[in-house]
């Protein structure tokens, strides 16, 4: 289920937080691309099935080429469809499940297959049908494995917004108000129960320690709004678009 609302809960996307800089316990956003970008950025979906992976990519590939159009209607939608059919090598399986009301399996081991296929073939603007011939958007992802809080800080003010890895554990997916420490030792692989979020702002604790203001892909019953705060005790893999390609 996805909710067309660019409300949100994150700073300067509404919900309870709305236009505020300060959370209460000494903490205080920085920088936070909602606040410039919210047609882009503040719309709040719910996955139905397990392609949080899709949606991020997309949303960050849809930012990285829309960021700089001011004019609304210029803008360009894309689709995810394409990619989780070839990523997942099944012809139409996302649109089928979806029909015949079933929880597909679209977990993914990597997301080397889905940034080639972006890499190599884009992300078709989103007319609600996928062709060969339409329109597509190209870009290139890094991947940055062992990425400490000032990097992940440096991509979001060069790059844009930032995709993050994190563990499916009980403090991540009961979060709220307060602040999850994501500890992920270094050169630590993560096993299936992982996820991605976006970050889409940074802020200082009231100790000046960054954290990161991500949403998530839950819908708004998680974190505020749908969106958490985030600190990375050690180091954590990122992803970001690094140019669009032609």
């Amino acid at each position: 289920m996805e909710e067309d609302d660019y409300g949100g809960g994150g700073i300067g996307a509404g919900g309870s937080h709305k236009g505020k800089k300060e959370f209460g316990d000494g903490s205080r956003l920085i920088f936070d691309l909602t606040g410039t970008h919210l047609r882009l950025l503040g719309r709040i979906v719910e996955q139905s099935q397990d392609d949080c992976w899709a949606r991020v990519l997309r949303k960050i590939l849809e930012f990285a080429y829309n960021r700089n159009i001011e004019n609304v209607a210029e803008q360009i939608p894309l689709s995810m469809k394409g990619l989780i059919n070839k990523v997942k090598a099944g012809r139409e399986i996302y649109e089928t499940g979806k029909r015949l009301g079933k929880r597909q399996d679209l977990t993914i081991d990597s997301l080397k297959k889905p940034i080639d296929y972006i890499r190599e073939k884009g992300l078709e603007k989103d007319f609600g049908r996928t062709k060969e011939n339409m329109f597509r958007v190209r870009g290139s992802f890094t991947t940055k494995p062992n990425a400490t809080p000032n990097d992940i800080r440096d991509m979001l003010l060069n790059h844009g917004v930032v995709g993050i890895y994190v563990y499916m554990e009980e403090n991540f997916s009961e979060l709220k108000e307060e602040i999850y420490t994501l500890n992920i030792p270094q050169g630590a692989i993560l096993d299936k129960k992982k996820h991605v979020l976006i970050i889409v702002a940074y802020g200082l604790t009231r100790d000046d320690k960054i954290f990161f203001l991500a949403q998530n892909t839950w819908g708004k019953e998680w974190g505020v709004g749908g969106y958490g705060r985030i600190i990375v005790a050690d180091t954590c893999s990122i992803f970001y678009v690094d140019g669009l390609l032609k």
